[in-house]
């Protein structure tokens, strides 16, 4: 079914110059990704580049910072992906640092409106319209290579302090432990401590519990997926 939808779907490309729905402009972007704009990139020393730089619709509406943020991140994403043109919905909120679900929604929405990006179930794909529009340096982000490295990234960014960092690292290999028996290694006598620490690293969403158990977040994993215990 597939193989056939894809078959009329480039015969239709091929026979009207302009997609009228988003399928169409989705099939039409990945005949084309090979001949993909290649964003612009500024020099870190520049001005512009010294500021943030907010990019504008196809109208020359500005999309705002958080839309900006979302696009100049998945290009980076996508460029440092070469095989690949779409990223998990999961992982570019979190390298694109935007808190908050309905201020990440809307921010896919204008950037779905201007044309930029396509966005199928939990995937992101940027066009070509996107990655012209797109400034790489303007992401100003360093993408972790392994789940590690993402670890050491938001250790810092949140600046853990010495217990929440313990608990961390306690649960850093992707397993599932009691809570109790965790609350025991690492010598936190008072259940009101122990309760302040669980919930102050599952406000940052970096930790999930329930009754009995905790673990990091599937976010904590994203780079190279939670490993298999």
């Amino acid at each position: 079914m597939i193989s056939n939808l894809c078959a009329a779907k480039q015969s239709f490309l091929f026979t009207n110059t302009q997609p009228r729905f988003a399928f169409e402009t989705f099939f039409l972007q990945k005949i084309n990704l090979n001949k993909m704009t290649k964003p612009k990139v500024i020099k870190k020393s520049s001005t512009a580049a010294k500021h943030k730089i907010v990019a504008n619709d196809r109208d020359g509406k500005s999309l705002g910072p958080a839309a900006t943020t979302l696009l100049n991140v998945l290009a980076v994403l996508v460029v440092g992906s070469p095989n690949n043109d779409s990223i998990k919905k999961s992982k570019l909120q979190l390298m694109a640092e935007i808190k908050g679900k309905s201020t990440f929604a809307n921010a896919q929405t204008k950037l779905k409106n201007a044309g930029f990006i396509l966005v199928e179930k939990d995937t992101v794909f940027i066009t070509s319209s996107g990655m012209g529009a797109a400034t790489i340096d303007a992401a100003n982000i360093n993408i972790p290579a392994t789940n590690a490295a993402l670890h050491d990234a938001t250790k810092e960014k949140h600046k853990l302090n010495a217990k929440q960092i313990a608990l961390f690292d306690h649960l850093a290999n992707g397993g599932t432990y009691n809570k109790k028996e965790v609350q025991v290694a690492l010598g936190i006598n008072a259940s009101s401590t122990w309760a302040n620490l669980m919930t102050s690293l599952k406000k940052l969403e970096i930790v999930e519990y329930d009754r009995e158990t905790i673990r990091l977040t599937d976010a904590m994993f994203e780079i190279e997926g939670r490993p298999e215990m």
